[in-house]
């Protein structure tokens, strides 16, 4: 078998039939090389590498390969599955695995064997400079592409304000992106600052200081196709319940809603589209599946949808600076701190006032 090959090429997200497509020969052919039964030619071998970018020998060697716990590989809400694409890192020197998103690029590897208790990766691209960002906002997505030139790999570990905080405080990620009403406290340390055991025997996460960096803020609202064809406020969208996406209980974008809604003193809403994430939401009225989706204003700019604003909502970045190689999340914040890379962020309809400025230092409970 060839399994760095399939490896690298599944890191990547590249089909059999692409990538055949790519170097010139039929799919079957790219089976038969991946599988072991036929050896390339000294063309082909060339050809596969310069495609992925790679060298002949890292191909066709096996792979190295990363036994993960499978406590510490995480895939959404889900266990992680074979062929799945990974992103491999260290948080706090334990070695933790992440999906990547459907839209990555690439990846460190992709999964050849899973079970109850552990892991195993084949590495295809892996990086020494891999930091593990959770989060529901999109700037997320423009950071990671800005920081791949400079060899650092920003891994969005997509998930809503609670499971980010959560993951942060469970030693799974170095950093996590929060959002909340304007005016409102953050509440970062809500809870006990008790250790949880949260790994092994004796692994206790114990309570640590966390830089809050400031993300500027965004509107929330309801996404439409069309003013004037498509609810304009939040009292005709709810007339329409069947026709409305909301974000997944527990989100903070959830209670945002349920608390603009007890303002308003609107009825709960019934039979609406539940989705997991802002541009999920927005998706759905682009494809004409609901009249409105409450979401962000970027889900709905950036695909040039209409949007109604109902809340203000501030957006930060905690660090866990004690997470990881100092240089990587030094570069990681200056990175945030580029005038060129917050217009990139402000162009997607994110208000950037204040953007990468530390807003200090809270105490994360452990």
């Amino acid at each position: 078998m060839a399994p760095s090959l399939r490896a690298q090429r599944l890191s990547r997200g590249i089909s059999q039939a692409s990538l055949a497509r790519i170097v010139g020969v039929s799919r079957q052919t790219l089976i038969a090389v991946e599988s072991g039964a036929q050896s390339p030619g000294v063309r082909l071998a060339l050809g596969l590498a310069r495609a992925l970018g790679a060298t002949v020998e890292s191909l066709f060697d096996d792979p190295e390969e990363a036994r993960i716990p499978e406590l510490e590989a995480l895939r959404g809400r889900g266990a992680l599955e074979v062929d799945d694409r990974v992103w491999v890192g260290e948080v706090h020197a334990v070695r933790v695995a992440h999906a990547v998103g459907p839209a990555a690029a690439r990846a460190s590897g992709v999964v050849v064997s899973s079970s109850r208790a552990r892991v195993t990766v084949a590495l295809g691209g892996a990086s020494s400079k891999t930091i593990f960002v959770a989060g529901c906002a999109q700037a997320l997505g423009l950071l990671s592409a800005w920081a791949s030139p400079s060899g650092l790999d920003v891994a969005w570990v997509h998930a809503n304000s609670d499971e980010a905080r959560d993951l942060l405080r469970r030693r799974r990620v170095h950093a996590a992106v929060v959002h909340h009403e304007a005016g409102a406290s953050p509440s970062v340390a809500r809870r006990a600052r008790t250790p949880r055991r949260v790994g092994g025997a004796g692994h206790v996460a114990a309570s640590r200081s966390t830089e809050r960096i400031r993300l500027g803020a965004w509107d929330a609202g309801l996404v439409v196709r069309r003013r004037g064809l498509a609810p304009a406020s939040l009292t005709e969208a709810l007339a329409a319940p069947s026709r409305l996406a909301l974000r997944e209980r527990g989100s903070g974008a959830a209670r945002l809603f349920e608390r603009l809604r007890r303002r308003a003193h609107l009825a709960r809403p019934v039979g609406f589209r539940s989705v997991t994430s802002h541009d999920e939401a927005a998706e759905l009225v682009l494809r004409g599946d609901v009249d409105a989706a409450f979401a962000n204003r970027p889900a709905a700019r950036t695909r040039g949808l209409g949007f109604v604003p109902l809340a203000r909502e501030d957006v930060d970045l905690l660090v866990d600076h004690a997470s990881a190689d100092a240089d990587a999340l030094r570069e990681l914040v200056a990175l945030l701190r580029r005038a060129a890379f917050a217009r990139d962020v402000a162009a997607t309809g994110h208000d950037t006032i204040d953007f990468g400025t530390t807003r200090g230092r809270c105490l994360e409970d452990g």
